[in-house]
């Protein structure tokens, strides 16, 4: 008898079958203590474990890029398992022979460890979520994702969605700045007043754009990556006081949170995209906290709480604390005051 069946229920989720006991275990497996939960009022309270979970175990859903960790986690407790379909979720890739690969591919520029470290992880567990702050370079990354996609793995079809149409325009320029030589055999734009042929290999369009497609038209796409930003005027902390995030230079500094020491500090944008169109009409998610601040921000975006860890803005609801600095003054090179 098979204890876990596993059966794909979409592209983002797959679903369990299993007993009780297994169950409990698997929900177990998927959760982590958040980030300052022993101060959170509901924790102090017992209101709640202080874990965020992945997993439910009321629906038996859980992400389909961690069916492998899954599988790994059966191998190790003898489980036995199951799937009613096939999908390679991970790949092996020599990392000397990537490090050497998109070093070619970028000419202009030097690849950070953190930047070539979150291309290695999209290409070797194929799918999931990379978190990436501001300015850290997440266009030089999804360049080299999909430089090596068509040229080492031969994929043939390519889609690269992002928020509006101007970073349709600015991920074009990038990549060409990047070192994509006669990129308009390979990249075509999709959106308002741009008609693409839909034959060229990497299709760079707008979520908006894309809404109205039929089903089917994503048949032919092998890979999708979704790029995700905040609204123009979002107020970003920097040593000095608040900036909208369109005024944000490359080399200036603005404060970060690091998860593992539980500290802000600052840290030094690698790199900006300036938003010329304003997304404000754009389906953007406006979000109104206790203190009055609004933010604006796509679906995808991720958002820090102290109670669930990282939460997708679109599945926030009204018990969740985001965590926000407060009270916190820094000279201009960064100490706290």
């Amino acid at each position: 008898m098979t204890d876990i069946i596993i059966e794909k229920n979409n592209e983002s989720y797959v679903q369990l079958h299993c007993n009780e006991e297994i169950n409990h275990e698997i929900n177990n497996l998927f959760s982590a203590f958040a980030a300052g939960y022993r101060f959170n009022p509901r924790y102090v309270n017992r209101l709640w474990d202080g874990r965020v979970r992945v997993y439910s175990p009321i629906t038996q859903l859980l992400p389909i890029g961690l069916v492998s960790n899954l599988m790994k986690w059966c191998d190790t407790k003898k489980y036995t398992y199951k799937m009613d379909f096939f999908d390679d979720f991970t790949d092996e890739i020599d990392k000397d022979e990537l490090r050497e690969t998109i070093n070619g591919y970028v000419k202009k520029f030097d690849v950070r460890e953190y930047q070539f470290k979150a291309v290695y992880e999209a290409l070797t567990n194929k799918k999931g979520i990379l978190l990436s702050c501001t300015g850290s370079g997440k266009s030089l990354m999804i360049y080299c994702i999909f430089r090596y996609l068509l040229e080492k793995k031969k994929l043939k079809h390519l889609l690269l969605i992002v928020p509006n149409t101007s970073l349709v325009e600015q991920m074009y320029t990038d990549f060409i700045d990047y070192g994509w030589d006669n990129i308009e055999d390979s990249v075509e734009l999709l959106y308002s007043g741009k008609k693409p042929t839909y034959r060229l290999p990497v299709l760079i369009s707008t979520w908006q754009s894309l809404q109205t497609q039929d089903k089917s038209f994503f048949d032919k796409y092998n890979g999708i990556l979704v790029d995700e930003c905040v609204n123009e005027n979002t107020l970003i902390l920097t040593p000095s006081g608040e900036k909208q995030i369109k005024d944000i230079k490359p080399g200036e500094l603005v404060i970060t949170y690091n998860e593992k020491n539980k500290i802000y500090e600052p840290n030094k944008v690698l790199e900006v995209h300036q938003n010329h169109i304003s997304s404000r009409n754009k389906k953007m998610l406006r979000l109104e906290l206790e203190d009055g601040k609004i933010l604006e921000l796509t679906e995808n975006h991720p958002v820090f709480t102290t109670n669930r860890g990282w939460v997708r803005a679109g599945e926030l609801n009204e018990n969740d604390d985001i965590e926000i600095i407060n009270n916190i003054e820094t000279s201009e090179d960064g100490s706290k005051k």
